[in-house]
């Protein structure tokens, strides 16, 4: 944000800052900020994902922990055909729940098989779940009544299950302790309704950042007393 700052014509304030992104994206702009609200006054998450870390596809019944006992080094999670859920619940371990002594991924595991016998690994459990965006809310209810705007949204037909899940539990949650925000389903899937003429980011993003951003320098005024 500095080197921006200091290389183009910005105005400086949080009321001229927003933070948006998809997917992965998405919810890193919702920490964002909720971490940061003096920084970034408006946030968007187009289908943010990951929003709480432990249900549908990655929840206790899903079968990317069967799968990746299956899968027995990195190289293989990498350029395996077809291993996206492997990958991404390796890229979130090795983000919440880093362990250098448990080769191959450096991480480990809230569920794991172990001679057909699930385990359930607690205190990963509970680290997964508080390093979640559904997960920090309470720590962050102040800094979320701070911003001025925040909208997320997600479509009626993702690919990933967890997403409207998530994403409807996230806005139940901030409805609950009054913090004002809009979410939004429409009927698209993860990724055919962004940048098209009739997309999110056109018609949604963009006019959601032209109403709540403010976009004039407000020119600093003195009085000389004589």
């Amino acid at each position: 944000m500095r080197f921006v700052d200091e290389n183009f014509r910005t105005i400086l304030g949080a009321e001229s800052r927003g933070v948006a992104g998809h997917s992965m994206g998405g919810q890193g702009a919702i920490k964002m900020g909720m971490l940061f609200p003096d920084v970034f006054s408006s946030v968007y998450a187009l289908s943010p994902a990951h929003l709480g870390t432990l249900t549908e596809e990655f929840g206790i019944r899903g079968n990317v922990y069967r799968r990746i006992r299956d899968i027995s080094s990195c190289e293989q999670l990498i350029t395996g055909y077809a291993e996206f859920l492997p990958n991404v619940l390796v890229s979130i371990g090795r983000a919440y729940s880093p362990n250098l002594n448990n080769p191959p991924y450096n991480m480990d595991f809230p569920y794991e098989f172990v001679n057909d016998s699930l385990i359930i690994n607690d205190d990963v459990v509970d680290k997964w779940k508080s390093k979640s965006a559904i997960g920090m809310v309470d720590e962050h209810i102040d800094n979320l009544r701070k911003l001025k705007a925040l909208k997320l949204d997600w479509g009626r037909n993702e690919d990933n299950e967890l997403i409207p899940t998530t994403c409807l539990q996230f806005s139940k949650k901030l409805e609950n302790l009054g913090i004002k925000h809009y979410a939004e389903e429409y009927i698209g899937d993860h990724g055919n309704k962004l940048w098209t003429d009739d997309g999110r980011a056109l018609n949604d993003m963009l006019p959601f950042f032209d109403r709540y951003l403010q976009f004039k320098l407000v020119e600093a005024t003195t009085s000389i007393n004589e």
